[in-house]
């Protein structure tokens, strides 16, 4: 409702990951209230000691969209071709978007799913991520085309990067590939400009210039969204691999040594 107050809650976290906004006693304030993307909000922070010098921020919100894909990765029947016959790798099979209102950086996500199997009839089901490039956007307008290009080759070596070797998993006895699924991390344009703020210097200047968009404070405050690949029903795509893939996964340079193996065939588990 226009014009109406959320009184944000606090929690302490106290096993929050390392990075830049680190400390090992973190107070986190949220709220479960729905918002409208048609809304720009404001945070407003009353500090102890300081009456009157209120610390403020506002941002737009990017609303929750259904992740397209293209015609690739957005048709569930459609199984993964990373390398032909001859062996040759893809040089990128392309995942297809529209950029959305108040959204400006854009980063692809995939998640590798798979099962280890042991001696003992026990299974265990895993999956990693592999993050792409961010991608930016013309402005934070919406609609414009992008396109993340996901090359064969480096496929496999993610999985060769991500995935422990054969002997080192005590009792393992074979690996099964179950789907890729893919999300999409939105950063809304204030967010954008932070991290382009705080990239790595490479010139001569050496000292980073301080940004924020908070009043009377020093900070970020920005929206951001995560959505999955999904199809017309809502469910998520998960997306397989056609023959050829298949057999790289099974017995290519980078994977395999990994143990994974198929449910019948050539290269049936043993």
């Amino acid at each position: 409702v226009p014009g109406s107050k959320i009184i944000l809650e606090d929690s302490v976290f106290t096993n929050k990951e390392q990075g830049s906004f680190y400390s090992p006693n973190q107070t986190i304030y949220y709220f479960k209230d729905i918002l409208d993307p048609q809304y720009t909000y404001r945070l407003n922070v009353s500090v102890d000691g300081k009456e009157g010098d209120m610390v403020s921020a506002e941002t737009p919100i990017i609303e929750d969209f259904r992740l397209d894909g293209g015609s690739v990765f957005g048709n569930s029947l459609i199984k993964l071709g990373f390398v032909d016959g001859g062996g040759t790798y893809s040089e990128g099979l392309p995942f297809e978007w529209f950029s959305v209102p108040n959204g400006k950086a854009y980063q692809l996500v995939s998640t590798f799913h798979y099962e280890d199997h042991y001696n003992d009839s026990s299974v265990i089901a895993r999956s990693f991520e592999i993050p792409y490039t961010v991608q930016k956007s013309f402005d934070a307008d919406g609609g414009e085309d992008m396109e993340q290009l996901i090359k064969g080759e480096a496929f496999y070596q993610q999985i060769q990067t991500n995935v422990p070797p054969f002997t080192e998993i005590p009792n393992l006895s074979h690996r099964r590939f179950l789907h890729v699924t893919y999300d999409m991390i939105v950063g809304g344009d204030e967010l954008n400009t932070y991290m382009e703020v705080n990239e790595p210097l490479t010139g001569i200047l050496q000292d980073k210039p301080e940004y924020t968009n908070v009043n009377n404070g020093i900070g970020i405050f920005s929206t951001r969204v995560r959505v999955t690949l999904r199809d017309g029903a809502g469910l998520p795509i998960l997306k397989t691999l056609n023959n050829n893939s298949f057999a790289e996964l099974y017995e290519g340079q980078y994977t395999g040594s990994l143990g994974f193996c198929a449910v019948g065939g050539t290269f049936a588990c043993q």
